[in-house]
């Protein structure tokens, strides 16, 4: 774990372990209507490259959730990913594997990772908010692009006070784990473009979504859980008001690629 990271891959094996990865086809197919303003976001952000087969790679792919969508989504498209938690990458394996979708997946630290090529896309949804400086990872993300591709993010947004108090008082180790500075339009507008992108566009997309991870043998954490899914239905089929639930944004890299020290191989 280096000093900028708010997490390690310790953290996130013990989080993927604890979500049930067996969904059944009708959970599957509810998940995919309820969230189809996050297949929106998805397919904005792929098909600003303007590329029909584009190579994509996910930086934080574990468990595999947003390569199937994104194979549900643009099927011509080629995946590949990689994580740094290997029970994470095992889960995405078996996944992906169970599904019949191909993709290159690769066990490592996205910033010392060798990669067999360079992508048309490089994407991470709920990535650069666990670091303290998201301008460098987003670096990370543009020493992956060929030029002309595209780095293409997302974050949860915990910036509206309504969720960082409800967030406090039932999920309060979440907070510590999270950079609530890049979680708005302009500061993720800003960050793209300090990493040196350009055509940038950023935007939100969903509904006032409630966060919630923790969970604790007690009453009042059963009874927000329950009140936050219901809420996060009823918000994924209305009219966006209120905040929205994720922050996006895309930059386009242009002319040679520069080096941060992430180490790639023709």
């Amino acid at each position: 774990m280096m000093k900028d990271d708010l997490t390690d891959a310790e953290f996130w094996s013990s989080m993927h372990s604890n979500k049930n990865m067996d969904e059944g086809r009708v959970s599957a197919w509810f998940r995919n209507k309820i969230h189809w303003k996050y297949d929106r976001m998805i397919c904005r952000m792929l098909d600003a490259v303007g590329k029909g087969e584009a190579d994509i790679v996910e930086l934080g792919c574990a468990p595999g959730t947003i390569l199937e969508r994104i194979h549900r989504l643009r099927p011509q498209c080629r995946l590949a990913g990689v994580d740094f938690s290997e029970d994470g990458i095992d889960i995405t394996k078996k996944r992906l594997g169970a599904l019949g979708i191909d993709a290159d997946i690769h066990c490592g630290d996205f910033r010392t990772v060798r990669l067999p090529k360079q992508y048309d896309v490089a994407v991470s949804f709920g990535l650069i908010e666990h670091f303290d400086n998201p301008v460098e990872i987003l670096e990370y993300h543009k020493n992956l692009v060929t030029p002309g591709g595209l780095v293409a993010v997302s974050v949860p947004n915990f910036s509206p006070p309504v969720v960082q108090n409800l967030l406090r008082r039932f999920d309060s180790d979440i907070l510590g784990t999270h950079n609530l500075t890049i979680m708005n339009e302009k500061a993720l507008a800003r960050a793209l473009e300090l990493c040196g992108l350009e055509d940038i566009l950023v935007g939100g997309s969903g509904g006032p979504r409630l966060y919630f991870e923790a969970r604790k043998p007690r009453l009042d954490f059963h009874l927000y859980h329950l009140a936050a899914r219901t809420w996060n239905i009823l918000a994924a089929v209305s009219p966006d008001v209120f905040w929205r639930a994720h922050i996006w944004g895309i930059g386009r890299v242009q002319g040679e690629k520069t080096s941060t020290g992430l180490a790639t191989e023709a």
